[in-house]
């Protein structure tokens, strides 16, 4: 009776650990395809979050330079050539078209850097993703130098188109080559299959 006691008492031990043992199993294959799908969906939110963040970061910082060289234009045509009332209004009207968009550009920006946050969550963080991070991350300011020493309208004129095609030059280099070269790496990253 002792041995048929015994037997019972490990063979229910048995099933016991083995309950316990099947259980433990299939919680941690449940939490792997959970953590394989948030890192699957976390990446196609952040890449197409970047590929819909890259316009309208980029036109609203061109529009934003664009009125601040305008609002220079203006302002320096008035003092030193037209003084014309008309002049001085265009200056003003540019120069708080560009201040106005200021908060524009800040919520694009928090975005974008939100979205870089998630992306060095759900991407492994190669040397070539860390630099291309790095690169939009710690992007360089583009300056907008003011007109000065112009001693014609004609130099003024001269000077402005050379401004504005120097603008679109430093916007490609310093914003759309960076933000294309991130998501020209991130996208052979990307998980292939849903899991």
């Amino acid at each position: 009776m002792a041995k048929e006691i015994i037997l019972v008492l490990i063979t229910s031990a048995v099933t016991l650990i083995g309950i316990w043992v099947g259980n433990l199993l299939s919680h941690r294959n449940s939490y792997l395809l959970f953590e394989k799908q948030k890192t699957f969906e976390n990446q196609r939110l952040s890449y197409s979050k970047l590929m819909a963040l890259k316009n309208p970061w980029t036109q609203t910082l061109r529009t934003h330079y664009e009125k601040k060289i305008l609002a220079e234009y203006y302002d320096y045509r008035f003092i030193n050539f037209s003084h014309e009332p008309q002049d001085r209004e265009d200056a003003r009207y540019n120069y708080d078209s560009a201040i106005s968009l200021i908060l524009e550009i800040t919520k694009i920006e928090k975005e974008i850097f939100e979205t870089i946050g998630i992306i060095e969550t759900c991407f492994e963080l190669t040397d070539e993703l860390k630099k291309a991070i790095d690169a939009l991350y710690n992007y360089e300011s583009i300056e907008v130098h003011p007109f000065n020493g112009h001693p014609t309208l004609h130099s003024l004129e001269t000077a402005k188109q050379q401004t504005d095609a120097q603008l679109v030059a430093l916007l490609k280099q310093h914003r759309t080559d960076l933000f294309n070269n991130l998501i020209n790496v991130m996208k052979p990253m990307l998980v292939v299959k849903k899991p």
